[in-house]
């Protein structure tokens, strides 16, 4: 009786098809572009969270070891972050970017220690670098906050 439900169990798990790559990450549409922020996890500046902003805009928080993702409109776009209540210049850091429809885009904010706290460094990093280390990563909320909230931040 033991080894049949064992060998049921095997022929149930262990022929299911494999996992697609990827999988759980969402498609990107057809008419919008779709930018992967994340931060891998970092010993230095861990318990500093970064807000994310397009054009001036908040667009979510990357905390240590996390990322998330973004449906964004074609065209120029500029994408910042910086450490959260932080309002000095000098501790943001951000890039341009040309957001093309039906198309992914990944972005990776490190921390890095600086005289007077942590400051942002923003990379534009290419899928087959942002990928493996996306699949690593807890998800975390993207635009949890609502637009009118959104140009006081």
């Amino acid at each position: 009786m033991r080894s049949g439900v064992l060998l049921l169990l095997a022929l149930l798990f262990g022929c299911a098809p494999p996992t697609k790559p990827g999988s759980g990450l969402p498609q990107t549409p057809a008419d919008k572009g779709l930018v992967y922020f994340y931060r891998p996890a970092e010993v230095d500046g861990r318990d500093t969270a970064f807000v994310v902003k397009e054009n001036g805009l908040k667009i979510g928080t990357l905390r240590n070891g996390t990322f998330f993702y973004h449906y964004a409109n074609p065209g120029r776009q500029y994408y910042s972050a910086a450490p959260v209540g932080v309002r000095r210049e000098s501790m943001r850091d951000g890039q341009f970017m040309r957001i093309a429809a039906g198309e992914a885009h990944y972005v990776q904010a490190v921390p890095q220690l600086v005289p007077g706290g942590v400051r942002a460094w923003v990379f534009v990093k290419y899928e087959g670098q942002a990928l493996p280390v996306i699949k690593r990563l807890a998800r975390s909320r993207g635009n949890t906050v609502p637009p009118l909230m959104q140009e006081l931040e």
